[in-house]
């Protein structure tokens, strides 16, 4: 039993005379996926024509048993003394196996009928994750301290929406896991079950873009679409819905989105980047304070006026507590002390810091005191005279 394929011409002048019995699918929509077709009484008979349009594929089933298939647009006569044809195309191979093989997945099938199935591209299936999905964030990392010299990504969550399209690529699969011996299939049925393992394919493609191969940055995604549907083919992420007899045929990023707990993330982030710059450039600064022509202790005390502003200018974000834990201990800067101040001395009697003229805690004349320092280049002074520059100390 077998098709023949004819000329429409020919079929119209013979269909009055041989009373031929005439099966097509004309009303199958995009939505429709897969829609039986039987002659009178569930019987497909001797010289019976199948049409087969554009994008359909036609498979003739007899309890169970595939007599014969073909995707080639166009009309056939169904013969029960020819071979099956079988079209000689790339389905070739995956006919003569449902041929042989072909069970309905153990459901009873007792009549003869067509099945056509709808083999062009459905368009028009929509995605989004319900919660944030994890991704690591390569355009904002963090020196891990457990590694010198390493950068590490900060992990936010992204919401995602998109589309993509699919293709019945196994009608055997199909009709066994899905299709069975229903009257007609409609999409619907079949997409809440797919958009949930698409999001799960979803994920996977994302792990892989967020890599250290690939480092996508989040809002970058939907420009990399061509990258996901290669990322999937590659690792066949979509195993699950290929054995179902159907093939993801495109795959679009829409829309990306931070949840807000990771845009405060970030912000914060980039807030604390703003202050490591400035660290930055403190310690250069304390660098060159050190090699001041005028002495340390005049480039410390300019600093000290510098730690002053910015502790005050990152007020509430603990920066000025960083400033002044940073700052190291010169030689000839007074460690007694809160600030550099160039004018205080020690008193050599009780330790206490003098400002004036005597000691505030046991009275000792500041003539007596030593270790005070040269207000012009900041060297220790053992007399009234700085003996480094002769200045009056």
């Amino acid at each position: 039993m077998g098709l023949l394929k004819t000329a429409i011409d020919s079929i119209k002048g013979t269909a009055g005379s041989q009373n031929l019995t005439t099966i097509r699918c004309d009303n199958m929509s995009d939505n429709i996926l897969m829609m039986k077709k039987s002659g009178k009484n569930g019987i497909v008979r001797n010289g019976s024509v199948v049409i087969v349009n554009p994008g359909q594929m036609a498979i003739i089933v007899d309890n169970g048993k595939v007599l014969d298939a073909t995707a080639e647009p166009g009309a056939f006569e169904f013969n029960s003394e020819a071979s099956p044809s079988f079209f000689s195309g790339d389905h070739k191979d995956m006919f003569r196996e449902m041929w042989t093989r072909f069970t309905f997945g153990g459901a009873a099938f007792q009549d003869q009928a067509v099945f056509f199935l709808n083999t062009k591209e459905i368009l028009n299936n929509g995605f989004g994750t319900i919660s944030p999905v994890l991704y690591r964030d390569w355009e904002h990392c963090m020196a891990d301290v457990r590694r010198p010299g390493i950068a590490v990504p900060i992990s936010v969550g992204i919401k995602c929406s998109g589309n993509y399209t699919f293709q019945i690529d196994h009608p055997a699969k199909f009709l066994e896991r899905i299709g069975g011996t229903a009257a007609i299939y409609d999409k619907e049925e079949l997409c809440n079950q797919m958009r949930l393992e698409i999001i799960a394919v979803f994920q996977a493609v994302l792990n892989s873009l967020c890599d250290e191969e690939h480092r996508v940055f989040p809002l970058d995604l939907p420009s990399h679409s061509f990258l996901v549907k290669e990322l999937m083919n590659e690792k066949v992420f979509d195993k699950h819905i290929r054995e179902r007899g159907l093939r993801i045929v495109d795959f679009h990023i829409v829309n990306v989105m931070l949840d807000d707990t990771s845009k405060e993330k970030i912000n914060d982030f980039e807030k604390s980047g703003d202050m490591a710059s400035q660290q930055a450039i403190l310690n250069n600064a304390f660098y060159a304070a050190a090699q001041n022509e005028g002495g340390a202790g005049v480039g410390f005390m300019n600093l000290n006026m510098m730690n002053q502003a910015m502790g005050n200018a990152f007020h509430g974000v603990g920066q000025s507590q960083v400033i002044s834990q940073n700052v190291p201990s010169q030689q000839g800067v007074s460690e007694n002390t809160d600030t550099y101040s160039v004018s205080s001395s020690v008193c050599n009697k009780c330790g206490n810091t003098v400002n004036g003229k005597f000691c505030s805690a046991c009275g000792t004349s500041v003539g007596v005191i030593q270790n005070r320092f040269c207000s012009n280049c900041g060297e220790k002074g053992q007399g009234k005279f700085c003996t480094n520059c002769g200045t009056e100390i």
